[in-house]
């Protein structure tokens, strides 16, 4: 199985591959963390809408990316956060429309922040000359072969 790892920002880590923030392809991750008495059947209905997004034309090749819970250990360095997101868009445009979809709108309004404790999002665009190596994990993970 594999495993994708977020490490302290404004680097972003994949399995042995390292993207520094710079401005070509927005990058985005999101990490999200429910309120104690939100029921694990509800995350989970989040997170089959989260996936749902994969399908907009802005998202690059639908790649996004839904994890969790954390396997980080020790899991306090988790902070409690439940699941991470990560999504791949073409350029700044295609994410301020991924953002400001009805889809997106949809899901996080209903599913999200009624129920949310806290979200930490960080966007970031990936330097020209590292972009094959984004290409190259998210088809991995997408075929199962990263």
């Amino acid at each position: 199985m594999t495993v994708v790892h977020i490490g302290k920002l404004p680097v972003f880590n994949f399995p042995h591959v390292m993207v520094e923030r710079d401005n070509s392809d927005p990058g985005l991750q999101v990490l999200f963390k429910f309120r104690p008495d939100v029921s694990a059947e509800h995350r989970d209905t989040f997170v089959r809408e989260l996936k749902t997004l994969k399908s907009l034309s802005c998202v690059k090749d639908q790649r996004l990316l839904v994890g969790g819970p954390s396997i980080t250990d020790p899991v306090e360095r988790s902070k409690g956060y439940h699941f991470a997101l990560l999504s791949f868009h073409q350029d700044r445009e295609a994410l301020e429309t991924y953002q400001a979809s009805p889809e997106h709108h949809r899901v996080t309004s209903t599913y999200l922040w009624p129920f949310k404790e806290d979200v930490t999002r960080f966007d970031f665009e990936v330097d020209e000359e590292d972009e094959y190596m984004c290409e190259f994990v998210a088809k991995g993970l997408a075929n199962g072969s990263a």
